[in-house]
């Protein structure tokens, strides 16, 4: 559990944690260089599970740490303004002992604070995989993590933290991506395990727009390993390893089309690289109509996970609606017929 500042809101995260009808744990406190009283705060409390390391204000390298200096066989994510319900641990502790193959486990949440509302989130492994695509689907402070998974993913990647320190207000969705590509297993119980704390002071309120351009970094970087490193037979490849049950045909049905629109893609790429001398009737586009090719496989990217809808994208990135007018570059999710769409900065977009 990481905690900068939280003198006002720590000891409900303590009691609840402490207070579990799972007791066998060490509790692994990070102070991320807090300048108020949390320290001394959590300094009263005589019990011989609680861990406390100090360390300078540096959230993700305050995170890794942690992780490295954790003990048990797994590790549970808290932060420090929520609350867990008494079983939590116990709940999830049981489902990993019973599924050695799953990796990482979250669970539901319910919001207080600012608001009041239920967190679902997506319950199978195959469902979490294809969710990954278009947001978060694991809540950070819910999830319990096999360690030895975490330890094979460090040394398959050959690094030495488990966060990447580059995508700060999106680590955990970055982490989650790259072990999904890695073939590690997940599952959410749909159990409210978790009190989420909502106010305005959070993090995800007061850098709202650096959030939304990191994940949109998680997403970009998510599609383009897709595109480039998945086998030619998608379907296959997702059906051997996400065995996807019969009963989800609306899954198969999503899996059927990602197989297509890769298709389509590597087929307009090769059309507009020459390689192919018509495509839908529409000959090659000459060489002085060519653009750089980063911006023809964003393009295929984006539409490939259906973020080409352009009006919600600029959205989140904070631009206005005629932020990109004047280039051409190609976009492949236009129609049947590859066309070119106007955009005032390839390099932004």
């Amino acid at each position: 559990m990481p905690v900068y500042n939280g003198a006002s809101c720590i000891e409900d995260a303590l009691c609840s944690i402490l207070g579990q009808s799972f007791n066998d744990f060490e509790l692994v406190i990070m102070d991320d260089g807090s300048t108020d009283d949390t320290v001394e705060i959590i300094q009263e409390y005589a019990d011989e599970r609680i861990h406390l390391y100090r360390c300078r204000h540096d959230f993700i390298a305050s995170l890794n740490q942690g992780i490295s200096v954790a003990k048990g066989d797994y590790i549970v994510r808290m932060d420090a303004d929520d609350k867990m319900f008494p079983d939590r641990l116990a709940e999830q502790f049981r489902f990993m002992e019973e599924h050695p193959d799953i990796a990482v486990c979250g669970s539901w949440a319910r919001t207080f604070g600012a608001s009041d509302e239920l967190l679902r989130t997506s319950e199978q492994d195959v469902d979490i995989r294809v969710g990954l695509l278009y947001h978060n689907v694991l809540i950070h402070p819910s999830v319990i993590i096999r360690r030895q998974a975490v330890e094979n993913f460090m040394r398959t990647k050959n690094r030495r933290e488990l966060y990447d320190r580059d995508y700060i207000y999106a680590e955990d969705y970055k982490l989650w991506v790259e072990m999904a590509l890695s073939g590690f297993r997940f599952a959410n119980l749909p159990k409210v395990l978790l009190l989420y704390r909502r106010s305005d002071s959070q993090v995800t309120s007061l850098f709202l727009d650096q959030v939304m351009r990191k994940t949109a970094d998680v997403q970009h970087y998510y599609m383009e390993a897709l595109v480039r490193e998945l086998p030619d037979d998608v379907s296959s490849w997702y059906i051997r390893n996400m065995e996807i049950p019969e009963s989800l045909p609306g899954v198969k049905k999503r899996l059927s089309e990602a197989l297509f629109w890769k298709d389509e893609i590597y087929n307009y790429i090769r059309w507009y690289k020459g390689e192919i001398p018509r495509l839908y009737f529409t000959p090659s586009p000459l060489p002085e109509q060519c653009i750089e090719w980063d911006t023809v496989q964003m393009s295929a990217i984006l539409t490939w996970t259906e973020l080409h809808q352009k009006p919600k994208y600029l959205e989140s990135l904070r631009l206005s609606p005629n932020a990109f007018s004047g280039k051409k570059v190609l976009d492949v999710g236009a129609g049947p017929v590859p066309s070119g769409t106007c955009f005032d900065d390839c390099r932004l977009f």
